[in-house]
C-alpha cells in the first residue's frame, strides 16, 4: 500500500490519501451508517459555482478552486477524467431539512437548497474520506434545520424541560430510514447495517442567546450525546463535535462564541467520553469575505473551500475514532498549591544602585559557577526593547519605610511631551506604554502612609525603567505549554505570581519535556494564602468542602476542555491527565492548633478525592516538601514536613495504591543575603530555589510516571 499526504493552503495536513483501501470495519456487506446533525451550516452552504454581474466566477467556489493551480489538486478527486463532477454509488445520502428531503448517491445537491447541484455541505468530503478506509457501502443520514438551538429545538430529554421537537424528529428520521432501507435505497442487499458514527456541527442560535443558551451548552451537548446513544441503542456510538465557526476563524473575539467553542471542546474531554468522542477544530478553514462568494458570515461566507476542508476534517476525526489511530495524547500535569506554587522566583531585579540583585535568573546567568544551570533558557538573539515599562510596587524594588503597613507608589513622568501621573497600591504594578527613549521619570514616591511618610524613589524608578527597556529575551519551548489564570502559551519565564516572576513550572516543565516524547500541558491551580485545613479541604475530611478544592477541579476540567482552542498546535490531540504536584503548607503552619494536627489526614484525603473526582484512580502524585526560609526547623513547621512525608508513606497508607512520592526541597532554599529580597515564605524570591525545586518535582513525576 502506497501512502502519501497533502497540505492545505494554510500549511496543515489535509490527511492521508491512500492508493489502496484499508480493510472494512466489520464483515463485508454491512451497511455503515453515519448520522450528521446541526443547523444551517450543517445543511451545507458551500457553493460549487457562482457568477458575478459580469459573468465571472466568484472566488471561493469549487469551480474557482479548479482554476487555481495551487488549489486544484485538493479537489481533483471530485472530477471524472472527462471533466464531470463525481457521484459515488458506494456512498448514499438521505437528507432532510425544513424544505423537505432528498436522497441518492453522494455528490452535490445535499446543501441548504435541496436538490440544487450548486450547493453542498460537509457530507461531500466526509463521505470521500470515510470511503478511503471503509470497503462496505456507506449511508449518510443528514438531519439539519436552519436556525435551531440546542437549548430549545434540539433539547435532549436528559436536560429536563420540554424535549426539543427537532431532537425527536432527528431520532424518528433515523429510525424511519433504517426501518425502510430497501424502499429508500433499492440497491440495498439486505446485508444489515451498523450505526457507525454521529457528527454534530452547530452553535449559531445558542451563541445568539448568551444569557440562557450559552451557559447550558456544555451540559446540553453532553446530554445530547448520552441520549442519542440511548435512543438509537448504540451505547458506544463514536461522536465527532465540529467546532462552531461563523465568520471569525482563528481570530474570534466574541465572548459568547468562545464560550460555545470551549463548551464543545470540554464535552469531548470528559472522562466518560474518552476515546469515543472527539472535538475537531474548524477555525483554520474559514476564509475572509473577500475570498468568498457572499457576505454571509454566519454561513462561512458560503465558501466552498471552507465547507470542503471542514468535511475533510470531520471525516478524518471520525475515522481516527473508528480506527483508534489518534495521535498520542498530550500529557497534562497539574501544579497545585498556594503562593509559593504561584511562583515568586525573580527573573530580574535591580537594587538602588542599578545593579542586578543576587539570586535572580539574570544573576544566575552572569555567575560562571551557576550559568550552566539555566543557560538553556537564555535567548541569545538580539535583545528587543520593550514598548511597555512595568514597575512593580514592592519591597523587592524599594526600601520598606514602614514594615507591615500597606503602601502606595506614585510616579510622575513625561512621555511624548505629555505630563502624566500614575498611582498603584503595594504589590501592584504601574505600566507605562512608550517607545524606548521617550520616557522621562520626573519624580516617584513610595509610601503615602497615614502618617505622611514618603520615600523618594525617583532614581530607583529611573533605573527600573531603563532596565525594563533593555531586558533580554528568554526562550519559549514549543513542546511544553502552560495555562495559569488568564495567561497561556509556550513554557518560558513569566508564569509566576506576575509576569516578572516564575514558579516550579519552569524547571518541572523542562524535565518532563526532556523525559517524554509527547507534548506536555502544565496547568497551574494556585492561589495565595490558602490552607489545606480550610480552603483546599477535601470532601472525605468532613465539614464544608473547601472552595479552592472545587476551584481546582473546575480549573483542570476547564483547561483540558479548552486545550484545542487555547493551543492550536494541540488541536488534533486528546488530553491525558498524567500527574499532579502539591506544594503547599504555610497557611496550615500558622494554625498549629487546628490545621497542623489534621494535615496528614487531609493530605491523604486530598489525594484520594482528587483522583476520584478527576476520574483517574491511580493518578501519579508528587508532594513537594514545605520550604520557606527554614533549612533546619522544628516545632509546627517540622510537624508539617513530617506529615507530608507520612502521607506519602504507602506502608502507612496502602489505600493510596502506589505512585505517590514525597520530594524534599529544603536543600534548595538560599539565604536572604543570596536572594533578591521579598517575604521569607516566598523563599526570598530566589530564582535558584524555584528552579531547582521545579526540577526536583519534575524528576519525581518522571519516577512515578515513567519516561519514554
Amino acid at each position: 500500500m502506497v501512502v502519501r499526504r497533502r497540505r492545505t493552503l494554510s500549511g496543515r495536513w489535509l490527511g492521508w490519501v491512500l492508493t489502496a483501501l484499508l480493510p472494512g470495519l466489520v464483515q463485508a456487506g454491512t451497511l455503515k451508517v453515519f448520522l450528521l446533525a446541526g443547523q444551517s451550516n450543517m445543511q451545507g452552504q458551500g457553493l460549487v459555482t457562482a457568477k458575478d454581474a459580469a459573468g465571472r466566477e466568484k472566488p471561493g467556489t469549487l469551480t474557482a478552486m479548479l482554476a487555481d493551480p495551487a488549489k486544484a489538486p485538493l479537489i481533483r478527486h471530485l472530477r471524472t477524467p472527462d471533466g464531470k463532477w463525481v457521484e459515488r454509488d458506494d456512498v448514499w445520502v438521505w437528507d432532510i431539512n425544513e424544505f423537505g428531503n432528498t436522497k441518492g448517491n453522494l455528490g452535490f445537491g445535499y446543501g441548504w437548497n435541496l436538490g440544487n447541484k450548486e450547493w453542498f455541505g460537509p457530507e461531500l468530503q466526509l463521505g470521500h474520506v470515510l470511503k478511503q478506509h471503509i470497503t462496505d457501502r456507506i449511508l449518510i443520514i443528514k438531519t439539519a434545520w436552519g436556525g435551531r438551538a440546542l437549548y430549545t429545538d434540539f433539547r435532549p430529554p436528559s436536560s429536563g424541560g420540554t424535549t426539543g421537537a427537532y431532537y425527536r424528529l432527528m431520532i424518528d428520521t433515523v429510525n424511519r430510514v433504517l426501518g425502510n432501507l430497501k424502499a429508500e435505497f433499492p440497491p440495498y442487499d439486505g446485508g444489515g447495517y451498523e450505526l457507525s458514527g454521529f457528527v454534530w456541527w452547530h452553535g449559531w442560535n445558542d451563541f445568539c442567546d448568551p444569557k440562557n443558551a450559552v451557559p447550558e451548552y456544555e451540559q446540553n451537548l453532553a446530554n445530547l450525546i448520552r441520549d442519542v446513544r440511548r435512543d438509537l441503542k448504540a451505547p458506544r456510538l463514536p461522536v465527532v463535535i465540529g467546532e462552531f465557526t461563523g465568520p471569525w476563524g482563528a481570530d474570534c473575539r466574541e465572548p459568547a462564541a468562545l464560550a460555545v467553542r470551549r463548551a464543545q471542546s470540554s464535552v469531548a474531554a470528559k472522562p466518560e467520553f474518552r476515546d469515543s468522542v472527539s472535538f475537531v477544530p474548524t477555525r483554520d478553514y474559514v476564509r475572509t469575505e473577500a475570498e468568498s462568494p457572499t457576505g454571509e458570515g454566519y454561513h462561512e461566507f458560503k465558501n466552498g473551500e471552507t465547507y470542503f476542508l471542514i468535511g475533510d476534517a470531520l471525516g478524518r476525526g471520525m475515522w481516527d475514532l473508528l480506527a483508534g489511530t489518534r495521535r498520542p495524547p498530550v500529557k497534562v500535569v497539574v501544579l497545585v498549591g498556594q503562593s509559593n506554587m504561584e511562583g515568586y522566583g525573580a527573573i530580574a531585579a535591580m537594587d538602588k544602585d542599578g545593579k542586578e540583585r543576587p539570586g535572580t535568573l539574570t544573576a544566575l546567568l552572569a555567575d560562571p559557577a551557576k550559568a550552566a544551570l539555566v543557560k538553556a533558557w537564555r535567548d541569545d538573539g538580539k535583545p528587543q526593547p520593550l514598548t511597555t515599562i512595568s514597575i512593580e510596587a514592592s519591597n523587592t524594588n524599594f526600601t520598606d519605610p514602614a514594615p507591615g503597613v500597606p503602601k502606595r507608589l506614585r510616579v510622575d513622568y513625561t512621555v511624548a511631551g505629555r505630563h502624566e501621573s500614575k498611582t498603584v497600591d503595594e504589590n501592584g504594578a504601574i505600566s507605562i506604554a512608550a517607545a524606548p527613549g521617550t520616557v522621562i521619570i520626573d519624580s516617584a514616591a513610595y509610601g503615602d502612609l497615614p502618617d505622611g511618610t514618603k520615600l523618594d524613589v525617583t532614581g530607583a524608578v529611573r533605573r527600573l525603567s531603563d532596565a525594563g527597556l533593555a531586558r533580554s529575551r528568554w526562550k519559549v519551548r514549543d513542546d511544553v505549554f502552560v495555562t495559569f489564570g488568564e495567561r497561556r502559551g509556550g513554557l518560558s519565564v513569566g508564569y509566576g505570581a506576575n509576569k516578572d516572576l516564575f514558579g516550579l513550572e519552569l524547571g518541572c516543565g523542562q524535565v518532563l519535556a526532556d523525559a517524554w516524547t509527547d507534548p506536555v500541558l502544565v496547568v497551574k491551580a494556585a492561589w495565595g494564602g490558602k490552607s489545606l485545613y480550610k480552603d483546599f479541604r477535601p470532601p472525605s475530611s468532613g465539614g464544608e468542602v473547601g472552595p479552592n478544592y472545587k476551584l481546582l477541579l473546575e480549573t483542570v476540567e476547564r483547561a483540558i476542555g479548552a486545550m484545542p482552542i487555547d493551543f492550536p498546535a494541540l488541536a488534533s490531540r486528546r488530553a491525558e491527565l498524567a500527574g499532579l504536584v502539591w506544594w503547599q503548607g504555610w497557611n496550615d503552619g500558622v494554625d498549629p492548633k487546628n490545621a497542623v494536627p489534621e494535615y496528614e489526614k487531609n493530605l491523604v484525603n486530598l489525594i484520594g478525592d482528587v483522583r476520584r473526582d478527576l476520574g483517574v484512580p491511580d493518578l501519579p502524585i508528587v508532594v513537594g516538601e514545605l520550604t520557606g526560609p527554614w533549612v533546619e526547623v522544628g516545632g509546627e513547621w517540622g510537624d508539617l514536613r513530617r506529615a507530608q512525608a507520612a502521607a506519602c508513606d504507602l506502608a502507612r497508607h496502602p489505600e493510596l495504591k502506589g505512585r505517590v512520592l514525597f520530594v524534599p526541597t529544603h536543600d534548595f532554599v538560599r539565604k536572604e543575603s543570596e536572594s533578591p529580597g521579598g517575604w521569607p515564605a516566598h523563599e526570598f524570591n530566589n530564582a535558584e530555589t524555584y528552579y531547582l525545586a521545579g526540577r526536583a518535582v519534575g524528576e519525581g513525576l518522571v519516577t512515578v510516571m515513567g519516561a519514554k
